[in-house]
């Protein structure tokens, strides 16, 4: 497994384990939130078996996913559905997770 993947893993496991709360408070931000974490982890799935074209852009929809993830907690945090510290924690994953797709993106450029 690739190191962008074991961490993009642990921000979607720990937004899974604080699922039930954020849905409490804003069910149609949960299903957002949902719907992201499965297309990021997903198109880093996907990716893997594409050509170079082709895995450019399920690398650039992953960090587009990951990136509304980042928003999606800002606004879960600003509006008090999740703790701060939790969305911090998950939000430091995901600009690793960024970071990692931004190399993997420039390699499939040259």
């Amino acid at each position: 497994m690739l190191d962008v993947e074991v961490v993009a893993e642990r921000a979607v496991a720990r937004l899974g384990e604080n699922a039930a709360r954020l849905r409490a408070r804003s069910r149609w931000l949960a299903d957002q939130v949902e719907r992201a974490a499965g297309s990021l982890l997903l198109n880093l799935g996907e990716q893997r078996h594409n050509t170079r074209g082709n895995r450019r852009l399920r690398l650039e929809t992953a960090a587009g996913s990951a990136s509304e993830l980042r928003r999606a907690l800002r606004f879960a945090r600003l509006y008090r559905h999740l703790d701060a510290a939790v969305c911090e924690e998950i939000d430091g994953d995901l600009d690793r997770v960024l970071a990692m797709l931004w190399r993997m993106r420039q390699r499939c450029s040259t």
